[in-house]
Protein backbone atom coordinates (compact mmCIF):
# COMPACT_ATOMS: atom_id res chain seq x y z
CA UNK A 1 0.00 0.00 0.00
CA UNK A 2 1.49 3.31 -1.03
CA UNK A 3 -0.37 5.96 0.95
CA UNK A 4 0.71 9.56 0.56
CA UNK A 5 1.69 11.47 3.65
CA UNK A 6 -0.90 14.01 4.79
CA UNK A 7 1.04 17.27 4.99
CA UNK A 8 0.85 20.82 3.80
CA UNK A 9 3.40 21.62 1.11
CA UNK A 10 6.54 20.08 -0.33
CA UNK A 11 9.83 21.59 0.72
CA UNK A 12 12.65 21.50 -1.83
CA UNK A 13 15.73 19.45 -1.00
CA UNK A 14 17.73 20.38 -4.09
CA UNK A 15 18.49 19.60 -7.71
CA UNK A 16 21.33 17.17 -8.35
CA UNK A 17 23.12 16.23 -11.57
CA UNK A 18 23.03 12.44 -12.02
CA UNK A 19 24.39 10.08 -14.65
CA UNK A 20 23.41 6.64 -15.89
CA UNK A 21 26.87 5.17 -15.37
CA UNK A 22 27.43 1.91 -17.27
CA UNK A 23 29.31 0.18 -14.43
CA UNK A 24 26.67 1.14 -11.92
CA UNK A 25 23.91 -0.09 -14.24
CA UNK A 26 25.70 -3.46 -14.58
CA UNK A 27 26.10 -3.72 -10.79
CA UNK A 28 22.46 -2.80 -10.20
CA UNK A 29 21.21 -5.19 -12.88
CA UNK A 30 23.26 -8.03 -11.39
CA UNK A 31 21.85 -7.45 -7.89
CA UNK A 32 18.29 -6.97 -9.20
CA UNK A 33 18.46 -10.12 -11.34
CA UNK A 34 18.01 -8.15 -14.57
CA UNK A 35 19.97 -8.60 -17.78
CA UNK A 36 23.52 -7.27 -17.67
CA UNK A 37 23.69 -7.36 -21.47
CA UNK A 38 25.09 -4.09 -22.83
CA UNK A 39 22.18 -3.75 -25.27
CA UNK A 40 19.52 -4.33 -22.59
CA UNK A 41 17.64 -1.25 -21.42
CA UNK A 42 18.57 0.40 -18.15
CA UNK A 43 16.61 -1.39 -15.40
CA UNK A 44 13.39 0.47 -14.67
CA UNK A 45 14.09 0.99 -10.95
CA UNK A 46 17.68 2.18 -11.52
CA UNK A 47 16.93 5.82 -10.46
CA UNK A 48 16.71 4.68 -6.84
CA UNK A 49 20.53 4.32 -7.02
CA UNK A 50 20.79 8.07 -7.43
CA UNK A 51 19.72 8.55 -3.80
CA UNK A 52 22.85 6.86 -2.40
CA UNK A 53 25.76 9.21 -3.29
CA UNK A 54 26.87 11.09 -0.15
CA UNK A 55 25.88 14.57 -1.35
CA UNK A 56 22.32 13.43 -2.13
CA UNK A 57 21.94 11.13 0.88
CA UNK A 58 23.17 13.81 3.30
CA UNK A 59 20.85 16.44 1.75
CA UNK A 60 17.85 14.11 2.14
CA UNK A 61 18.69 13.25 5.74
CA UNK A 62 19.30 16.92 6.61
CA UNK A 63 15.96 17.97 5.10
CA UNK A 64 14.13 15.17 6.90
CA UNK A 65 15.74 15.82 10.28
CA UNK A 66 15.42 19.61 10.03
CA UNK A 67 11.63 19.56 10.20
CA UNK A 68 11.02 16.25 11.98
CA UNK A 69 10.61 17.73 15.46
CA UNK A 70 12.02 14.49 16.83
CA UNK A 71 14.55 14.88 19.63
CA UNK A 72 17.77 12.93 19.24
CA UNK A 73 18.99 11.02 16.22
CA UNK A 74 16.65 9.92 13.46
CA UNK A 75 17.23 6.94 11.20
CA UNK A 76 15.20 7.06 7.94
CA UNK A 77 13.93 3.55 7.15
CA UNK A 78 12.81 2.78 3.58
CA UNK A 79 9.15 1.75 3.34
CA UNK A 80 8.39 1.75 -0.39
CA UNK A 81 9.07 3.46 -3.68
CA UNK A 82 7.33 4.22 -6.94
CA UNK A 83 9.16 5.07 -10.16
CA UNK A 84 7.47 6.26 -13.35
CA UNK A 85 9.41 6.83 -16.58
CA UNK A 86 8.02 8.22 -19.82
CA UNK A 87 11.00 6.80 -21.72
CA UNK A 88 13.92 4.47 -21.09
CA UNK A 89 16.96 6.04 -19.48
CA UNK A 90 20.10 5.85 -21.59
CA UNK A 91 23.51 4.64 -20.43
CA UNK A 92 26.02 7.50 -20.39
CA UNK A 93 23.28 10.16 -20.33
CA UNK A 94 23.24 12.94 -17.74
CA UNK A 95 19.98 13.94 -16.03
CA UNK A 96 18.85 16.34 -13.34
CA UNK A 97 17.12 14.91 -10.26
CA UNK A 98 15.07 17.51 -8.37
CA UNK A 99 14.00 16.36 -4.92
CA UNK A 100 11.45 17.60 -2.40
CA UNK A 101 10.13 16.32 0.95
CA UNK A 102 6.64 16.19 2.47
CA UNK A 103 6.10 15.45 6.15
CA UNK A 104 6.59 13.99 8.56
CA UNK A 105 3.01 12.98 9.18
CA UNK A 106 1.76 12.00 12.67
CA UNK A 107 3.18 8.48 12.13
CA UNK A 108 6.63 10.01 11.45
CA UNK A 109 6.51 9.08 7.76
CA UNK A 110 8.00 11.40 5.16
CA UNK A 111 7.63 11.26 1.41
CA UNK A 112 10.50 12.17 -0.88
CA UNK A 113 9.46 13.09 -4.42
CA UNK A 114 11.78 13.48 -7.36
CA UNK A 115 11.51 14.72 -10.92
CA UNK A 116 13.95 13.41 -13.54
CA UNK A 117 14.75 15.86 -16.33
CA UNK A 118 16.75 15.18 -19.51
CA UNK A 119 19.53 17.54 -20.64
CA UNK A 120 17.14 19.24 -23.08
CA UNK A 121 14.72 20.05 -20.23
CA UNK A 122 12.15 17.32 -20.97
CA UNK A 123 10.62 15.63 -17.94
CA UNK A 124 11.37 11.92 -18.37
CA UNK A 125 10.28 10.51 -15.05
CA UNK A 126 9.46 10.78 -11.42
CA UNK A 127 10.00 8.87 -8.22
CA UNK A 128 8.36 8.73 -4.84
CA UNK A 129 9.93 7.23 -1.75
CA UNK A 130 8.41 6.88 1.70
CA UNK A 131 10.63 6.75 4.77
CA UNK A 132 9.68 6.05 8.39
CA UNK A 133 11.65 8.16 10.86
CA UNK A 134 12.87 5.94 13.67
CA UNK A 135 14.36 7.55 16.76
CA UNK A 136 17.61 5.94 17.80
CA UNK A 137 20.84 6.95 19.45
CA UNK A 138 23.74 6.95 17.06
CA UNK A 139 21.55 7.59 14.02
CA UNK A 140 23.37 10.81 13.22
CA UNK A 141 26.74 9.05 13.15
CA UNK A 142 25.30 6.26 10.98
CA UNK A 143 23.95 8.75 8.43
CA UNK A 144 27.24 10.56 7.87
CA UNK A 145 29.14 9.69 4.70
CA UNK A 146 32.11 7.42 5.13
CA UNK A 147 35.52 8.73 4.20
Amino acid sequence: MNARTETSASRPIGAFPVTVDAARVRDYAKVAGASTNSVAPVPFAFPICWLSPPEIRVAIIAAVQEDSGIAGGVLPVHLDQTIALSENLRVGEDYLLSLAVDGPDPRRIVQITGQITAPDGRAVGSLELRLALVTCEGAQAASRPRS
